[in-house]
């Protein structure tokens, strides 16, 4: 909530439909899509609801996909996985938007195992949802 020239304004978030998705054509990058995830998370400060990021990849065959996830609430990363550890040892309030989607970006990649697609570049598919 902020306000505008005396007025009251709520950013409003509709929590039934994506609130990222790449490829959709309005990023290059998966790095590019992550870092306006978290400047748009940001802005809409004091969040109740976990958002779930999930990055979709080549799975060992032409035909099979490796999927992981993560959870953000504010300013803090959450994971059923087994990296706690990595989590742990990361500041994201400390952080600027490119370094929490670099080290977003590295977590799906190199801990989560996350590979491009062959033949379709180096970048793999993301998404975020309420």
């Amino acid at each position: 909530e902020f306000s505008v020239s005396g007025l009251d304004v709520k950013k409003v978030v509709d929590f039934n439909i994506p609130f990222m998705e790449l490829p959709d054509g309005t990023f290059d990058t998966a790095l590019l899509a992550l870092e306006d995830m978290i400047k748009r998370l940001r802005d809409l400060s004091n969040q109740t609801k976990w958002i779930t990021v999930c990055a979709q990849g080549y799975g060992g065959k032409s035909d099979l996909y490796h999927m992981a996830e993560i959870r953000i609430l504010n300013d803090s990363i959450e994971s059923d996985l087994s990296i706690h550890e990595l989590l742990s040892n990361f500041d994201m309030k400390a952080a600027s938007s490119l370094e929490v989607a670099t080290f977003l970006d590295k977590l799906f990649r190199e801990d989560l195992g996350i590979l491009p697609f062959p033949g379709e570049g180096d970048d793999y598919a993301v998404g975020a949802e309420w």
